[in-house]
């Protein structure tokens, strides 16, 4: 493969890649034989042998299992056996008062817990305010004016600072209605 950089002038050099010579040596008639791929060997043939050794492991111990396994509630004669029994029955009867003073804890809890809710109920109440009562406003005063001459309602809304559509509602007077003199009209200034 020729392959040149152009940077200067002069040739490049060739390289040629020749086969090792075994290769060469190699294919049918020569000396050396080809190399074999290996054959696929089956999982069977390879862990055949160590599955059958674990398999005898584990019968034997199966077998042994089975047959010492009645002995084994069989303590008398071992002294150190009745002391862990003795201990074991120890703890099981502590564990059994353990178990019924823990019982009668949680039910003092639990009482506790509603006597606290009661008094947080009862403090909430008292620290509560007093909801304020609407204070009840007394009535308005009304006042009594009678009307002059040269009064019109506009004029007597004015001096007593009211609307004139008020003093209309207060006195039934009509829109088109006008005020006599003389009349007496009721007037609610604070309102």
């Amino acid at each position: 493969m020729d392959y040149t950089i152009p940077t200067e002038d002069r040739p490049e050099p060739r390289i040629e890649v020749v086969p090792p010579l075994e290769e060469k040596m190699r294919g049918p008639g020569s000396m050396i034989p080809s190399p074999k791929p290996s054959p696929k060997r089956s999982p069977l043939k390879i862990w055949g042998p160590a599955l059958a050794i674990a398999l005898i492991g584990v019968g034997f111990g199966l077998w042994s299992f089975v047959k010492t396994g009645p002995d084994i509630g069989k303590t008398e004669g071992v002294p150190e056996m009745k002391e862990l029994k003795e201990g074991l029955q120890k703890l099981n009867t502590e564990g059994a008062a353990l178990k019924k003073e823990l019982e009668t804890i949680k039910g003092e809890l639990v009482a506790a817990q509603e006597q606290i809710k009661g008094l947080k109920e009862q403090a909430a109440l008292l620290t509560k305010k007093p909801e304020k009562t609407p204070e009840k406003k007394a009535p308005p005063k009304s006042i009594s004016y009678r009307v002059k001459k040269g009064d019109s309602l506009a004029t007597i809304a004015k001096r007593y600072r009211v609307h004139p559509d008020d003093l209309r509602k207060w006195n039934q007077i009509p829109l088109k209605g006008e005020v006599k003199p003389g009349r007496i009209l009721v007037l609610h200034p604070s309102s």
